[in-house]
């Protein structure tokens, strides 16, 4: 019976390691070259991290979001912190936890997620203008 043939391990890219094994990890310059990329005003960076912080319009479109994400960040196997508090506010955390901090896999995905979009709070968008416009256009573009 032949042998069989030897399984080559496949890098994972989402811990932040290229082929070679090396960490991708950005530094701080690095870090904000690539968030100069990413859609305007739907995330911040601060502290080795991004974050997309809304208020969704109810319960129901907070949690739809998280649905939508989900999967996104499954096929990327690249996973945020979610937070829903307060029942509708949300809050999308990205970094590499195996780097502790930011890798172009976080952009990637950033990048990705920002194409998903959820009904806000029209409160929340009066208060937030810039904010609530990037929202509103990232639900436009996920509805087309």
């Amino acid at each position: 019976m032949a042998e069989p043939p030897e399984k080559k391990e496949k890098v994972c890219h989402s811990c932040g390691l290229d082929d070679r094994g090396q960490s991708t990890l950005l530094d701080a310059d690095g870090a904000r070259a690539a968030f100069a990329a990413l859609p305007e005003n739907l995330w911040t960076l601060e502290d080795k991290r991004l974050t997309r912080k809304f208020t969704a319009k109810n319960f129901l479109q907070a949690v739809a979001f998280v649905n939508a994400v989900a999967p996104v960040a499954e096929a990327a196997r690249h996973h945020p912190d979610i937070h829903i508090t307060n029942y509708r506010d949300v809050e999308l955390v990205l970094f590499t936890h195996s780097q502790g901090g930011l890798t172009p896999d976080d952009f990637a995905l950033a990048s990705k997620l920002s194409r998903i979009g959820v009904a806000v709070s029209p409160k929340w968008a009066k208060e937030n203008p810039e904010r609530g416009a990037a929202e509103k256009t990232a639900a436009a573009a996920s509805d087309a």
